[in-house]
């Protein structure tokens, strides 16, 4: 869309830049005496422009956010425990089928009878601010209806209707943080654990085996939670598209500066219509220094559209040149307030920021 507009206004200035330069050549510039403009007698005027827009940026919520393996069962990141065949009959609330992976911290040193197996998570709760596409490239028609004199200037009311096609990408790397649950496990009557790495099995050791392992109780005797700042890392990209469809309605001032020169000022309503798509595709890994083990990455990824409306205000400032009576260039300032739209797409959150958006629109303009 973007090289399309571009496009357009290469072809609109080709078209235009002839004439343009025969009629300012033609036609002098001497100031007037009472700073009647050109084309002064004119009540009706028309423009198309360019628009170019600034200051228009998206955040990109609830970024991240891994799920802790086993949280309904006895999967742990560094181990598992469940209850082994004959825990139900033989022994029960202890268990012969459980394991442990390298580096599972083992209490005490000299004899451990206790051991941490964990669960490893991120939440889903950070932020990229500030993502831009400036410029981003659209089109207005401009509609003015002089009404009146006031002063050595004319007053009257102004309309406009604009497109603007907005892009915002967002391709960052972030650090959260991790989450990690502790549950702690001891055997039963002090039996000494045997070294990690572990792993029992569900029917458990042969009657009189000397390999044998020590049962385990299947409830933690200790819980505990803590987090590690920096230990998630987030990688993937966040795309928001967003056509908008303007219209902006108020009364605006013109002051000649001399016959050809002209300065304007306006305000007033401003509504916009969003059409909206949002995608993201992203990837979050813990430090393996805090899970102890490598564990598998998980991808996130979603993609949906929405659209809806935003009421707000602009002001804004022109300064105009007239090569004729009725052929005017100008180029306008306009300062505009709507809001901010947001779409939520799988739980993650795109927010378009239009709360103090810049447009300028340069362009020509006719008038009868």
């Amino acid at each position: 869309m973007k090289k399309s507009v571009l496009s357009l206004i290469s072809t609109l200035a080709a078209s235009l830049a002839l004439p343009l330069e025969h009629a300012a050549a033609a036609d002098d510039d001497a100031p007037s005496g009472d700073l009647t403009s050109m084309g002064s007698a004119d009540q009706n005027r028309f423009g198309l422009s360019y628009r170019m827009g600034l200051n228009i940026s998206a955040q990109f919520k609830n970024l991240g956010g891994y799920t802790a393996q086993g949280m309904n069962g006895g999967a742990y990141d560094n181990g598992f425990i469940y209850p082994d065949s004959t825990t139900a009959t033989a022994h029960p609330g202890y268990t012969w089928y459980y394991g442990y992976a390298a580096n599972t911290p083992l209490r005490p040193a000299d004899a451990p009878t206790d051991f941490d197996l964990y669960r490893s998570s991120a939440p889903a709760n950070l932020t990229s601010s500030d993502n831009t596409g400036d410029p981003q490239h659209g089109l207005e028609l401009t509609y003015n209806r002089r009404l009146g004199k006031l002063g050595h200037g004319f007053w009257g009311l102004e309309a406009g209707l604009s497109f603007t096609d907005v892009t915002i990408n967002d391709n960052q790397t972030f650090q959260g943080t991790a989450l990690r649950s502790t549950d702690t496990f001891q055997t039963g009557g002090g039996a000494v654990l045997n070294p990690a790495p572990f792993a029992g099995t569900v029917n458990g050791p042969a009657a009189n085996n000397p390999a044998g392992w020590p049962l385990v109780g299947l409830a933690p005797i200790s819980s505990a939670a803590n987090a590690f700042a920096g230990a998630a890392t987030v990688a993937g990209q966040h795309q928001f598209d967003a056509q908008i469809l303007g219209l902006r309605f108020g009364p605006y001032f013109e002051l000649p500066l001399s016959r050809r020169w002209s300065f304007g000022l306006s305000g007033g309503v401003a509504l916009s219509y969003i059409d909206s798509d949002f995608n993201f595709n992203e990837t979050t890994t813990l430090n393996p220094n805090v899970t102890l083990v490598q564990l598998p990455s998980q991808t996130q990824l979603g993609s949906g559209s929405h659209s809806g409306w935003l009421v707000g205000a602009y002001v804004g400032g022109t300064f105009s040149y007239a090569f004729t009576e009725h052929l005017r260039a100008f180029v306008s300032a306009q300062w505009q307030y709507s809001g901010d739209y947001s779409q939520t797409v799988a739980g993650k959150e795109a927010v378009l920021n239009l709360g103090a958006s810049v447009f300028v629109p340069i362009g020509i303009s006719y008038s009868f």
